[in-house]
């Protein structure tokens, strides 16, 4: 996501605060631009579009007068055709209002746009004017003229509906039904009522009425009432919606009653058919004239009302257009004003930034900076100032720093003890003076008992504590002149120097692991370590320092050997020793790579029903020089190296593929039991290593013992019970190994979700003879039975034992009264006889 951006960070980069905030603002300010430029243009648009509506309203106001003026001279004309004389002097009359109403057309055309003017049929119009005037009265009948008449006045109607679709009046959605009532159905009905007015009243001139006339005339009677109804309801319900348009009502109801009283004169009219000697004809015209006056006068009232709307409109289209403009240009002026203050702002603190850099630079360490800036600028000058405090801290505390850092470089981090490189050089003095001085140095190697196990088991944190202790406790056993050395991990050294005689080390030495065996409290616990202890001394075992430590270090390793928390003296034969163990040890990480681990297998027996029950797998490593070894000889050097774990996990995995066999042999199932290692059991993933285990094999959970020592289980009691609690849920069976050797807690027993109880031999040997071990095993029984535990006796060897146990209801038993230990085939035999 970030590589997006790399090239903006890369411009960004190349530019000063003034190019950046000028390019970020001028990118601002082009959309609103843009934004403005589009709304205005939409604006301008739509204001155009309510002129040229203004415009069309106008010329149906200057065109409204032509097609009276024409409708009368059709009425004038038709009666004089017919006789009736007396209106020449108003046909000249009306003439003239023609000519002046086609002047003011002649004008309005020239005033709209080229547009219009080729769309236009003005020209053509004005053209049938004047053949119309040529003809009157010199050729034709009167009907003719009456029908050119009414051409004339359709084509100026059909000018009008033209001019409402180029001036956008017909789409007009606001003003619609006012538009379609005045401007469209009214000018249409008042020349239905105008050809009504001429034929009626040429018919009482002529004193006939032709059948062709009085058709027509009863079809334009016929239309009086639908289009009059069609104008009086668009005209209210605009009157509805607009609230604004009550003028027209008097209007309206005036041309009812007048259009209504013509109407009915019309009727009389038809149906007298030719007796028309008590009508006059200029009466006749006169109620038609009425109609279309008061028609007329609705038409005038109605455009100042359309003008309005059209008015209202091209206001709010102005206003808003100001508004859009003036807020789009506030927000601009706003923006570049906050851009300019926003550079400005970056710029002072960048500035003062800068100077104080340039003295510090210089020296000036008292030098801070102080922001009015409240963003991420501020933070720096904070930091800065922080920056300044710290280094000028720094150099007021440089000779110190050294000092402690000459300490690091020869002591030990974590005790405060001299390091290795402070050990090297002591002791190469302590050397030269005894030389020099004819005395004794002798040099101790430390190694504390299973300090492995307390880190495994407690935790890092818990072990640095311990050795924390340890050094205090060393350092209060030895003098002044005396070194204690922390070499590494659980390793210590010791340089003993101005000694006379060699039992001044070995009570030192007695003193040292005395003190390290006394119970030790750390946070809520409370620990017993000891550590084995091997002496070389000079000159005696080595004149080098490297020989002495080396010396050292075997005879610890010896002491180790010997059952731990002792001290040995070097001897010559130890190095040998340490040599065959460190042989020893390659080999056996080598032994699972050479596959030269195996099973062996002892049968336990139910004693209720005599059936093998199970098997408990006992390893033994077949080496390649010292032949068949058994477990007490590698199994320690196993756990102290670390090997433990892959070996463990290699008997857990080939017990169970070797039990699975069985089964698929058609064996009987049996459990086979399987010893778990101190560090196999604390590991954080042992219960996933067992489930893991499991699975590859296809072994049954409940097919699966584990056998865990008392004093295992009792050393970290509520991790065993969590523990426990997970493998009981997968189904394994837990067993109690050694169990009356670890003085176990029986509150803590109860709590253990175990399932049997293995008595140690040591307690079986002499139950038939020694009282004290049959109380115990007695005891133990009874326990179980009571925790509804199985319990197995280990090392059952004589008849009388096997009486003993089975009278005790003991429930399982193992031991060479059944069978030794067998290798697989042997074990396949046996269990297929039983």
């Amino acid at each position: 996501m970030r590589r997006l951006f790399f090239p903006g960070v890369s411009l960004m980069n190349r530019l000063s605060y003034l190019q950046k905030f000028s390019l970020i603002g001028l990118l601002f300010l082009l959309p609103i631009g843009l934004t403005l430029y589009l709304l205005i243009s939409d604006l301008n648009q739509k204001i155009a579009v309510v002129k040229l509506e203004t415009e069309g309203v106008e010329y149906n106001a200057v065109v409204r007068h032509l097609v009276e003026h024409i409708q009368q001279h059709r009425g004038l004309t038709y009666m004089m055709l017919n006789g009736d004389t007396e209106n020449k002097q108003a046909v000249a009359e009306n003439e003239k209002l023609i000519n002046e109403d086609i002047a003011n057309m002649d004008w309005f055309e020239n005033k709209l746009d080229e547009k219009w003017a080729n769309n236009s049929h003005w020209v053509d119009l004005k053209r049938e004017w004047q053949a119309l005037l040529s003809k009157t009265g010199s050729e034709g009948s009167s009907l003719d003229n009456f029908t050119k008449h009414s051409d004339i006045v359709k084509l100026i109607q059909a000018q009008i509906s033209s001019v409402n679709s180029y001036s956008g009046l017909k789409q007009d959605r606001e003003g619609s039904s006012l538009i379609e009532g005045l401007l469209d159905k009214l000018p249409e009905m008042l020349e239905t009522v105008g050809q009504a007015r001429g034929l009626s009243s040429g018919a009482v001139a002529g004193n006939f009425l032709t059948e062709a006339d009085r058709l027509r005339m009863i079809v334009l009677a016929g239309t009086f009432e639908p289009e009059f109804e069609v104008i009086q309801k668009d005209l209210q319900d605009y009157s509805y919606i607009s609230r604004s348009s009550n003028d027209l009502q008097p209007y309206l109801v005036h041309y009812a009653l007048t259009f209504h009283i013509f109407h009915d004169e019309l009727t009389q009219t038809i149906l007298r058919l030719s007796d028309f000697s008590q009508i006059h004809s200029q009466n006749q015209f006169n109620l038609g004239t009425d109609a279309l006056n008061d028609g007329y006068k609705l038409f005038d009232a109605g455009i100042p009302i359309l003008n309005d709307v059209l008015k209202q409109k091209m206001d709010a289209l102005k206003q808003k257009k100001y508004f859009v403009t003036g807020f789009t240009c506030l927000v601009g002026l706003l923006l570049v004003y906050l851009f300019v203050g926003f550079y400005l702002s970056v710029h002072r603190a960048i500035y003062k930034l800068m100077r104080s850099a340039a003295r510090m630079s210089n020296g000036n360490l008292r030098e801070r900076v102080y922001l009015d800036t409240k963003d991420e600028l501020q933070a720096v000058g904070i930091a800065y100032n922080k920056m300044a405090i710290s280094l000028e801290k720094m150099l007021n505390e440089r000779e110190s720093q050294e000092e402690q850092i000459k300490f690091l470089a020869y002591h030990d981090s974590l005790t405060g003890l001299p390091n290795r490189v402070l050990f090297n050089d002591r002791l190469g003095q302590a050397l030269a003076m005894a030389s020099r001085n004819q005395e004794l140095v002798g040099v101790m190697f430390l190694d504390l008992d299973r300090f492995k196990a307390v880190n495994d088991t407690y935790g890092h944190s818990v072990g640095d504590s311990l050795l924390q202790n340890v050094a205090e406790r060393l350092k209060l056993c030895l003098r002044a002149s005396d070194t204690v050395t922390r070499m590494g991990g659980d390793e210590f050294m010791i340089i003993l120097s101005g000694l006379k005689e060699l039992d001044q080390m070995t009570g030192l030495a007695e003193k040292l692991l005395a003190a390290l065996s006394m119970p030790l409290k750390l946070e809520s616990l409370e620990l017993t370590i000891s550590g084995s202890l091997g002496i070389s001394v000079f000159p005696q075992h080595g004149n080098d320092p490297e020989v002495l430590i080396r010396n050292a270090d075997a005879a610890m390793y010896y002491a180790k050997s010997q059952g731990r928390n002792s001290y040995q003296l070097y001897e010559q034969e130890m190095n040998a020793q340490a040599k065959e163990r460190l042989q020893m040890e390659k080999a056996l990480h080598e032994a699972l790579i050479r596959d030269e681990f195996l099973l062996h297998y002892q049968p336990k027996q139910q004693l209720a029903t005599g059936q093998i029950t199970g098997v408990e797998a006992l390893i033994r490593w077949q080496h390649a020089e010292q032949g068949l070894l058994y477990p007490e000889d590698f199994i320690s050097l196993a756990e102290e190296s670390g090997s433990i774990i892959e070996i463990g996990e290699w008997v857990l995995r080939s017990a169970c593929l070797q039990n699975k066999a069985w089964q698929k042999e058609g064996l009987s199932p049996i459990r086979v039991s399987v010893n778990i290692s101190a560090l196999q059991f604390q590991r954080d993933d042992f219960y996933q290593c067992v489930n893991r285990v499991l699975k590859e094999t296809g072994l049954e959970p409940c097919w699966l013992e584990l056998e865990l020592t008392e004093s295992m289980v009792m050393r970290n009691a509520p991790m065993t019970i969590t523990k426990l609690n997970l493998l009981r849920e997968l189904g394994v069976k837990i067993s109690i190994d050694d169990f009356g050797t670890g003085f176990s807690s029986l509150s803590y027993l109860k709590l253990f979700p175990i399932d049997t109880l293995k008595m140690d031999n040591s307690f079986i040997q002499d139950i038939s003879a020694d009282s004290k071990d049959a109380a115990i095993t007695k005891t133990v029984i009874a326990l179980a039975r009571r925790l509804k535990l199985s319990v197995v006796a280990e090392g059952v060897e004589t008849y009388e034992q096997l009486v003993f146990l089975r009278a005790r209801k003991c429930t399982e038993i193992q031991g060479y009264i059944i069978s030794e230990p067998l290798e697989v085939e042997e074990m396949t035999t046996f269990l297929k006889m039983r």
